[in-house]
């Protein structure tokens, strides 16, 4: 279960689960996700959902929560026309002796943001092209889908800005319970050579993520599988179970 902490934690700078659905517009979106640590189903799902909530504000959220552990990642944007502006997020991990909870507002108005963590208050200068780890994902679809190879975007996280770097790899096809989809391969470039991230993302979805893996070192790696999802209302069929990921 540490190594599936580990995991879930890699999630937030690795690459995020929320490589989501709906351009130009953010629709509705539920999915939930299979989660295998070093090659062993780890027995709890992981869900990503976006939510519009009138307007151009959106909702996005990621959890996985079992009796082990709690993570939670919410964020709160303005959408328009594939340029996000961020105005809040929270982020909580307890389980396993670890315990992490953190929340950032922006303030574009003083042109600050304003992290609480851990009891610290830090504020940090505030421009444009700046997001939190889930909103990031929203401007990096459109990106893809607009041709992008190379990715170059900026977060906060744990009091600081933090560049993180993707390349289109190539593309392959992904079997998921939901079928096979046609896929592109992003990986994320750490400065570290043990440390590996791809997020494979389907067009025929919106670009929406169908899976993720993530390798820390030579002995511990974990992976998402898309296995539900309902977009804008309509749940999308499962395949026969012969034809289905394994």
């Amino acid at each position: 279960m540490r190594l599936l902490a580990a995991l879930v934690l890699a999630l937030l700078v690795g690459g995020n689960a929320a490589f989501a659905a709906g351009l130009p517009d953010l629709v509705p979106v539920s999915a939930r996700y299979r989660i295998t640590v070093n090659g062993i189903p780890a027995g709890t799902p992981a869900y990503v959902d976006i939510r519009p909530q009138g307007g151009a504000r959106h909702e996005a959220s990621f959890r996985v929560e079992n009796r082990f552990l709690r993570h939670h990642e919410l964020s709160h944007f303005d959408w328009h026309a594939c340029q996000v502006k961020a105005h809040d997020y929270q982020h909580e991990f307890h389980g396993l002796g670890i315990e992490r909870q953190s929340a950032i507002t922006f303030d574009w108005e003083r042109r600050l943001a304003i992290e609480s963590r851990g009891g610290k208050r830090t504020e940090l200068a505030l421009e444009p092209g700046v997001f939190d780890g889930l909103n990031m994902a929203m401007l990096a679809r459109c990106l893809l889908r607009d041709g992008a190879r190379k990715l170059d975007l900026t977060i906060l996280y744990r009091g600081e800005r933090k560049d993180v770097h993707f390349v289109v790899t190539g593309q392959e096809k992904v079997e998921t319970p939901l079928g096979t989809f046609d896929a592109w391969v992003v990986e994320r470039r750490y400065p570290q050579k043990s440390r590996r991230t791809r997020v494979w993302v389907a067009p025929a979805l919106d670009w929406f993520m169908v899976r993720f893996e993530h390798v820390e070192n030579a002995v511990a790696r974990g992976s998402l599988v898309l296995t539900d999802m309902t977009l804008d209302g309509k749940v999308l069929p499962k395949v026969k179970a012969a034809n289905a990921a394994r």
